[in-house]
């Protein structure tokens, strides 16, 4: 995220009167069968909740007056989220990937006429007696990434303060000249979520010679677990408030680090999963990468991809408000060749994973090493200017849902 630099820059309304739960938890038909007053061609589902990975059949039927007189014919198949469903020409339906904004809507063409079914793809735990622990999850993320198993991860499902033996704390001021103070107070854990809150404060907190009207947190994994290759998946719900710049990034586990050698920024590699701040006043979701620069000891260089928040929002049919009032997933895939940013299924920016430093540099490769997470909500700098601290706006909540990573077995 995180050290000063410029960065070089339908929705479905349907409505449904049952759900029908595929792999199969609980099923809820109607008694009575509709009287259909014109020929109507219909689906054997109008809407199903179905899992990841898994498949339901679509089965079409004319009704109405007439229609036992009509043949069918040919049915064409069409989906209008393949990221999320996909479907076949024999009507079969597969779960690929959630989407959590937006289900998917499976349409049948046939003889002129439509019909549909709303497919919205579930975690395993919904509708089922399923526990919140890492091994629970098991089959279905190897379902969901082959040849990959979970390996580390918090859902929060505990209450009160981070899991110490994941999570530390950044405290006091850090950098790029941010307007507040970090402390463990604004990070707590409820309701199967890990919230850290910005506000206003008063008095006055210090560090040294600073003084700040504003307090947050921010929450890492340095010496508690670093990652090295493999996928990192956040699920969140972030503030998009003038002023906010919430993050979720990484750094090489060498930065400023005793035990492992201690090394600075920007030769151990910074990777910027999630970042959202105001250029111009105009909110940017940033997807980044840096590493030291041919020249002076702290200039970087980046592969840095800035996309506006309501560019974004468009994606889902929805405007920005809209967009920030939902959790949304990112996806940081790494390997040793290469090196992906993903927001809901949508790749934002890539990166050569053997990326080297300029010659002599520690370390030579800063994507090869391992690195730690972090989670935080600054506040000013590259932000932009927060609202008054009577505003309606505060506390500004960051939320995130879980943190999980996988690797290769």
């Amino acid at each position: 995220m995180k050290f000063n630099r410029t960065i070089p820059g339908f929705c479905f309304l349907i409505l449904v009167f049952g759900f029908i739960t595929c792999d199969f938890d609980e099923e809820q038909d109607d008694d009575a069968e509709p009287i259909y007053s014109v020929l109507t061609l219909v689906l054997n589902h109008s809407a199903v909740n179905l899992r990841f990975g898994k498949s339901e059949t679509l089965i079409p039927e004319l009704k109405g007056p007439g229609s036992e007189n009509i043949n069918l014919g040919s049915v064409s198949w069409a989906t209008s989220n393949s990221a999320v469903v996909q479907v076949n020409q024999d009507g079969i339906i597969t779960a690929r990937d959630r989407y959590y904004a937006i289900p998917a809507v499976i349409t049948a063409s046939a003889n002129g006429l439509t019909g549909t079914c709303i497919v919205n793809v579930v975690d395993p735990g919904v509708n089922a007696n399923v526990g919140a622990s890492l091994n629970i999850y098991d089959d279905f993320y190897s379902e969901k990434y082959p040849g990959y198993s979970l390996v580390w991860g918090d859902e929060f499902e505990y209450s009160g303060k981070p899991d110490i033996s994941k999570w530390d704390y950044e405290r006091g001021y850090v950098r790029n000249n941010e307007l507040q103070y970090y402390r463990e107070e604004n990070a707590n854990v409820s309701g199967g979520r890990l919230v850290i809150h910005g506000e206003p404060v008063s008095p006055q907190l210090r560090d040294g010679s600073r003084y700040f009207n504003y307090a947050s947190a921010s929450i890492h994994t340095k010496n508690k677990y670093h990652i090295h290759f493999g996928i990192i998946e956040i699920r969140a719900r972030i503030p998009i408030t003038s002023g906010c710049w919430p993050a979720a990034w990484t750094l090489g586990a060498r930065y400023q680090n005793q035990v492992l050698g201690s090394l600075e920024w920007p030769a151990v590699g910074e990777v910027d999963i999630m970042e959202m701040y105001r250029s111009n006043n105009v909110p940017n979701m940033h997807a980044n990468w840096c590493w030291r620069a041919p020249s002076g000891t702290w200039n970087p260089t980046w592969n840095a991809a800035a996309f506006p928040l309501s560019s974004i929002a468009l994606w889902h049919g929805e405007n920005m408000d809209q967009w920030a009032q939902k959790f949304h997933v990112w996806r940081y895939v790494w390997t040793e060749d290469w090196i992906e940013i993903w927001l809901d299924n949508v790749k934002l920016n890539d990166q050569d994973a053997m990326q080297s430093n300029p010659s002599g540099v520690t370390p030579a490769r800063p994507f090869q090493e391992p690195h730690f997470f972090i989670m935080n909500l600054a506040m000013g700098s590259n932000g932009g200017t927060l609202p008054g601290n009577t505003d309606s706006v505060w506390p500004l909540l960051y939320e995130v849902d879980y943190v999980r990573v996988y690797q290769k077995n």
